[in-house]
C-alpha cells in the first residue's frame, strides 16, 4: 500500500540534501564543475563582450538542467551516475534553453530597472525600482520551484505549462515555508559567491538537491501521487 509523501520542511530538505551529497559527491561535483566553467566564461565575457555574455547567461541553463536532472534522479531513489547530468542537458535541451532565455533576459532587464530606479533619486524612480525588485523575487521564486519539476523523472510526459502551474501551486500552498526555503537558498548562494571555489564546485548541486527534496514531495502531495522520494 502506498502513502502520500509527508509534507516537506526546509530543515528536513537541507538535512536530506547533505546526506544525498555525501553519498553522491563525485558525480555531483563533476556536474557542478561543468556549471562552474560556464560561470567563469560568463564572468569573463561580462567585462569584454556584453552581447556574448548574454548568450552565455542563457546557455548556462544547460549545465543547470544537468545538475537538476542528476539531483532529481538521486532524490527519486533511482540509480544515478554522472551520465544522468549529460543526459539531462541533451534530452531537455529545448525546454532548458527556453527557461534560461526567459529567466536570464528577464533577470537582466529587471536588475537594470532596479539600478536605474534607485539611482534616479526621485519618488517615481524608487517606486519603479521597488516594483522591479519584487518582480525579480517572484521570477526567481518560480524558477527555483520549476527546475526540479522540469527535470523530474516521474514527470517527463507532463507539458511545460503543467509543470509551470505546479511550480506556482507548490509556492502558494505554503508561501511562508517556501519563503524560508527561498531565503535559505539565497544565503547559501550568497555565501558561496564570496567563497567562489564553493560556488564552482559544490554549491549549485547542493542547492539543487535541497530544492528537489522540498519541491518534488510537495508537488506529489498536491497531485495525490504516492510517496516515491527516497
Amino acid at each position: 500500500m502506498t502513502a502520500t509523501p509527508p509534507r516537506p520542511t526546509v530543515g528536513g530538505s537541507f538535512r536530506a540534501a547533505l546526506q544525498d551529497f555525501f553519498y553522491n559527491s563525485g558525480r555531483l561535483v563533476g556536474a557542478n564543475l561543468i556549471w562552474g566553467l560556464g560561470l567563469i566564461v560568463l564572468v569573463g565575457l561580462t567585462f569584454t563582450n556584453l552581447p556574448a555574455a548574454l548568450v552565455a547567461l542563457c546557455l548556462l541553463a544547460l549545465p543547470t538542467a544537468g545538475i537538476f536532472r542528476l539531483a532529481a534522479v538521486i532524490v527519486r531513489g533511482d540509480p544515478a551516475s554522472f551520465s544522468d547530468a549529460i543526459e539531462g542537458m541533451r534530452r531537455f535541451l529545448i525546454p532548458a534553453l527556453g527557461t534560461g532565455i526567459v529567466v536570464g533576459l528577464a533577470s537582466v532587464m529587471l536588475t537594470f530597472n532596479i539600478i536605474i530606479g534607485f539611482t534616479s533619486f526621485d519618488t517615481i524612480g524608487v517606486v519603479f525600482a521597488t516594483s522591479a525588485l519584487w518582480g525579480l523575487v517572484a521570477l526567481w521564486a518560480v524558477a527555483l520551484a520549476f527546475w526540479p519539476l522540469l527535470l523530474d523523472p516521474r514527470r517527463e510526459t507532463d507539458s511545460f505549462g503543467t509543470k509551470l502551474r505546479l511550480a506556482v501551486a507548490v509556492i502558494l500552498v505554503a508561501p511562508g515555508r517556501y519563503a524560508l526555503l527561498f531565503l535559505t537558498v539565497f544565503v547559501v548562494i550568497f555565501a558561496s559567491t564570496i567563497m567562489f571555489a564553493a560556488l564552482v564546485t559544490v554549491s549549485i548541486s547542493f542547492v539543487a538537491l535541497a530544492l528537489c527534496r522540498y519541491v518534488l514531495p510537495a508537488a506529489d502531495r498536491l497531485e495525490g501521487m504516492p510517496a516515491e522520494v527516497s
